[in-house]
């Protein structure tokens, strides 16, 4: 599995390796522009009048305007990737967005007294080809009806019909009143397993309580830490499978629908279980025997106690009446009874049963037959020295379950304690804590490990080219400067034009400089941040594919893919080019305050104090941008989460009309979420305008020295305040 997820993932390097070489070509491309633009101009205007000399004047004014357009198109290939990857990103929201729906208008809902569950000559599929075909049912209210056939026969096919959840290509479908849903494979949430029983609904002690005894849960709930209170993990993954289908179907109990669609409960839980549950709760005599019922079963023990027995085969209604008039036909029902004997593994008790049932219809003789075989088998079996089944009561088949849960809560608990070293203990009862947001500065051990992972050695030879990169910019300028004041170039009223020649190629090798210098700085640390991107998922995925299973229970699925998806996305994408843009930025002006120091001396008396007011700046904003960042991450989980379940509930939670609350739930967690992160962009315009007012004082005091200074050189005067222009 883990060889599975690598490949896909070397899928993805290959992506960003592509988009990182196709980065690094555009950037020389783009470095190269601006310069290309002041070579040309300076060529043209030396080349084209043979009278006139570049002065510093038109020379630093010229190239003030060149930096002017070197910022935006800088931008401009950034802006033309980022506009790629919203068009990607709307695209792929718009297919969903136009994908198509599920017609409301499937189920139609038109009072009906007698019968509150009609389909009239319906076919359905779940794409192009049907699956259910010419269906014709007919409920009574207050009846119980039994959907048998064999596997794969669209007994769930039809549920989700009734539900609407069908394509309906004929025939119409009429549900009257509310309706309850206990699926085939029960949806659990990440809640209490109170919650989970009153699904939004008010707390009335007294259903509850019947609820819960019909439902064979008291046993479970006396064993637990907190009882109902107990939080259950996502998916209801500390529970077994007879637990889930048990709160699952307490859960549509306690509804208090009209209309109740029971795809298969019964089947994760034992015999006896299954008798008190179909007894207490679904039969002629339980707490449901005044409502509607569709039951799809297995359990042919129960269809007796049926008003209704419906068999499916091949997506068809082959036979439909009382138990008693489907046996007498001996038609599609009878075989599919002798085929679950011959083939299904029956309880002996339950084989006996259904034997008693059977001997006084066509069938007798027959299942008597059968029935013999299978006891031979038993007793040899038993004669081998093999364990048997021993048929306990309700109450040790209640103990057994309740000792295997308490099994898997001490499990859960011992492996919680070994997950958290710290003082700190998981509360009574509760399983998921809350995911807490680191405090102070990041570890020096953090930068550490990113830059080893680069690459140590790499790493300086990318800092050293960014060095070369301004070297070779700030010696262009000069270069400019030093062709400014050189009073040989013209001689006699004629522009010496070996000199001329000589500048411009000088000057064109120093501009050729700074491009092949920007897109190898850009290649190599390209390729040192995938490389450390590839081994940081590695580590992450080799470490969470060994974590004990207990770590599963306390941890969201969602704080697991936000750390495989969001934060992956941060080390593979944004962690690169802010350490890229950290490089550049700090070597620029580095070289900005050494060029306007050296050529006005009085301004290191002014960088001094502008450097403590924007280390005091930086500090402020770091501490509350780190933790805005921090909580904006950690309020992240919670929406992978709940997205992800309210996904693999969609079906029952249609069904219990309760889209409405889950998509506000949702939309409470976007908002805990875009509550972090507004402030992240507004404490990002607040550094902006301080650092504004910064740069704009750096200007001040450079162009102040400058004319302070009168007798300065021009070129030099000029460099100073076109480098302060650039901060």
């Amino acid at each position: 599995m883990e060889e599975m997820i690598q490949k896909v993932r070397q899928k993805e390097i290959v992506t960003l390796k592509q988009s990182a070489y196709l980065n690094a070509a555009t950037s020389f491309i783009w470095t190269g522009a601006p310069f290309l633009v002041s070579l040309v101009t300076f060529a043209t205007y030396a080349c084209v009048n043979t009278h006139e000399v570049l002065d510093a004047q038109k020379a630093y004014v010229s190239i003030s305007l060149f930096n002017i357009i070197r910022g935006p198109l800088g931008m401009l290939p950034m802006m033309i990737s980022n506009y790629v990857q919203a068009y990607i990103s709307t695209k792929r929201i718009n297919d969903f967005l136009n994908a198509e729906e599920l017609d409301p208008n499937n189920v139609t809902h038109e009072p009906n007294k007698e019968a509150p569950l009609i389909i009239e000559n319906g076919t359905f599929s779940w794409g192009e080809e049907p699956i259910l075909r010419d269906i014709n049912i007919r409920c009574e209210r207050n009846s119980l009806v039994a959907i048998v056939g064999s596997v794969g026969s669209g007994k769930s096919s039809l549920i989700s019909a009734l539900l609407g959840e069908m394509y309906k290509l004929s025939g119409k479908v009429n549900t009257d009143g509310s309706i309850a849903y206990a699926s085939q494979q029960a949806w659990i949430q990440n809640a209490t397993l109170k919650d989970n029983i009153l699904f939004g609904r008010p707390y009335n002690k007294t259903e509850y309580e019947k609820v819960v005894d019909a439902c064979a849960l008291r046993a479970d709930f006396s064993m637990l830490p907190a009882g109902d209170q107990t939080e259950i993990g996502e998916k209801g993954i500390n529970l077994s499978g007879g637990q889930k289908q048990r709160i699952s179907l307490a859960r549509a109990v306690y509804s208090n629908a009209d209309i109740y669609l029971l795809d298969d409960p019964l089947s994760a839980v034992d015999s006896h279980v299954g008798k008190h549950i179909f007894e207490n709760v679904i039969g002629p005599k339980g707490l449901l025997k005044d409502k509607t019922r569709i039951l799809v079963t297995h359990s042919i023990t129960y269809l007796p106690q049926t008003d209704k027995v419906i068999v499916l085969k091949d997506g068809v209604v082959s036979e439909s009446g009382t138990y008693l008039e489907l046996l007498d036909r001996k038609g599609a029902f009878s075989e599919f009874l002798l085929q679950h004997l011959n083939e299904e593994i029956v309880d002996d008790e339950d084989l006996e049963e259904i034997t008693d049932q059977l001997e006084s219809t066509p069938l007798g003789e027959e299942v008597r037959r059968i029935s013999r075989s299978k006891l031979r088998v038993s007793e040899s079996i038993s004669e081998s020295g093999s364990e048997r089944i021993i048929n306990g009561s309700y109450q040790r088949q209640m103990s057994i379950a309740s000792q295997n849960s308490m099994r898997s809560l001490k499990k859960m608990t011992k492996s919680t304690e070994l997950l958290k070293q710290d003082t700190t203990k998981v509360k009574e009862g509760k399983l998921i804590e809350a995911e807490k947001a680191e405090t102070g500065s990041v570890k020096w051990e953090v930068y550490k490990h990113y830059i080893s992972s680069i690459g140590v050695w790499l790493m300086l030879f990318v800092v050293l080219l960014n060095i070369t990169y301004q070297a070779f910019s700030v010696g262009s300028n000069v270069w400019v400067g030093v062709w400014a004041d050189d009073n040989d170039t013209l001689i006699n009223g004629t522009v010496n034009t070996a000199k001329r020649d000589m500048y411009l190629a000088i000057y064109g090798v120093l501009g050729i400089g700074q491009a092949l210098a920007t897109m190898l700085s850009n290649l190599l640390f390209a390729k040192g941040t995938i490389d450390a991107a590839v081994k940081i998922h590695r580590q992450l995925l080799h470490n969470v594919m060994r974590l004990p299973c207990a770590f599963f229970d306390i941890t969201p699925v969602g704080r697991i893919l936000g750390r495989f998806s969001q934060d992956i996305n941060g080390v593979d994408m944004r962690l690169p080019n802010a350490f890229q843009m950290l490089m550049s930025t700090l070597v620029r002006v580095i070289s900005t305050i050494f060029v306007i120091s050296y050529t006005s001396p009085l301004f290191i008396a002014v960088v001094v104090p502008v450097g403590i007011v924007y280390i005091g700046i930086q500090r402020i904003y770091v501490a509350s941008s780190r933790q805005l960042m921090r909580l904006t991450s950690v309020t992240a989980s919670p929406i992978y989460s709940h997205f992800g379940e309210t996904l693999s509930g969609a079906q029952t939670i249609r069904s219990y009309k309760k889209q409405d609350d889950f998509i506000e739930d949702s939309e409470r967690k976007v908002d805990v979420n875009q509550s972090c992160q507004y402030p992240t962009i507004i404490s990002s315009r607040w550094l902006a305008v301080r650092l504004e007012t910064i740069g704009n004082l750096i200007i001040f005091f450079a162009a102040l020295f400058a004319v302070i200074e009168r007798d300065g050189e021009p070129a030099l005067v000029g460099l100073s305040v076109s480098y302060a222009l650039q901060v």
